[in-house]
């Protein structure tokens, strides 16, 4: 058990926690790479804010120094936990570049301030909220863990991919939600249709500052079992990625209705397209096609990424193609 353990029951925090609890688990095989995976972690957790906060704007500059000293990022987070994101950051660059000898004290201090960063998403962005403290006694009641794979573990930052570090005997997978069963037992119905009208009204003014037309087709009464509040996060991640990445005065078209007689939604913006090797990674965390999906639109790469863990708790597939007029991502229940 780790300190992080209870932050990966929101399936939003999934990511960026991952890569914490790899982190702590490594905490008694190598402390430097203990501190490069805080830093990892950090870097995953700060481009999911940019990502789904709408009071931060990607910087042309996406180095993690300039994410985090943006004005309002340091506005929203407040000082003390800018200092420790700092120290984060710091301690982890001198480690990955330098080869500086870490000492158990600034290890530790890492995995408490990536804490206090973890838990104050979770506070602000989360659907879940637990409110628990950072307990320094389980470094000392973690188990001795398996050895893994020197070779991975000297890997460059950007590219660990921590799930690969460790063998399921160590660090299971954790689940990126309830199954579609679990939803569904909570009797909850959702109306499709009017989750999507909802939406289209909260991204209506986007649609307006980019002169872009909305075409909508809803079937009212269409009903799925969901949680509201993710499933609503999921379709206004793809209204914003229709809008964001297509031309002014394009055609946003928004449906709702069944599919071979089951529930489904779909969403297709003109003027765009995805290049064929581009398609299979859309799905893909921090993933961004070059050309459309660049730094110019101020995406981090997260967007779909997040569409599909909601989508999976639903028992939801959503599949994206290229149409004869633009890119059509559509959802089936």
């Amino acid at each position: 058990m780790t300190n992080f353990d209870h932050f990966l029951s929101d399936p939003q925090l999934v990511p960026f926690t991952e890569a914490a609890v790899a982190a702590e688990r490594i905490f008694h095989i190598d402390l430097s790479q203990c501190v490069i995976a805080c830093r990892r972690s950090m870097e995953f957790a700060v481009k999911w804010m940019y990502s789904v906060d709408g009071g931060l704007v990607m910087p042309y500059d996406d180095r993690l120094v300039s994410l985090t000293d943006a004005e309002d990022f340091r506005d929203i987070v407040g000082e003390d936990l800018w200092h420790r994101l700092k120290y984060i950051r710091q301690t982890g660059n001198a480690t990955a570049h330098t080869g500086k000898k870490i000492t158990p004290e600034q290890a530790e201090l890492c995995l408490e301030n990536l804490y206090h960063f973890i838990d104050f998403i979770a506070y602000c962005y989360g659907t879940q909220y637990t409110a628990k403290s950072y307990d320094k006694s389980l470094l000392e009641k973690l188990e001795q863990p398996v050895i893994v794979d020197a070779a991975k573990l000297r890997d460059p930052p950007s590219e660990l991919v921590f799930h690969e570090m460790w063998p399921g005997n160590l660090m299971p997978l954790p689940s990126t939600g309830r199954s579609a069963d679990a939803v569904s037992g909570s009797g909850r119905l959702v109306d499709l249709s009017a989750l999507m009208a909802q939406q289209l009204a909260l991204d209506r003014e986007l649609l307006e500052q980019r002169g872009q037309q909305l075409v909508s087709a809803l079937t009212p009464g269409i009903t799925v079992p969901a949680d509201a509040s993710l499933l609503g996060k999921a379709v206004g991640n793809l209204l914003s990625n229709a809008s964001r990445y297509s031309p002014e005065g394009a055609e946003i078209r928004v449906w709702c209705g069944r599919l071979e007689g089951r529930p489904a939604l779909s969403v297709e913006n003109t003027g765009a397209r995805i290049s064929g090797d581009a398609l299979p990674h859309l799905f893909e965390a921090f993933y961004r096609e070059e050309g459309s999906r660049n730094r110019s639109t101020g995406g981090s790469g997260l967007g779909l990424y997040l569409v599909k863990m909601i989508l999976d708790r639903h028992g939801a597939v959503c599949t994206i193609e290229n149409t004869e007029e633009g890119v059509k991502a559509t959802v089936r229940f």
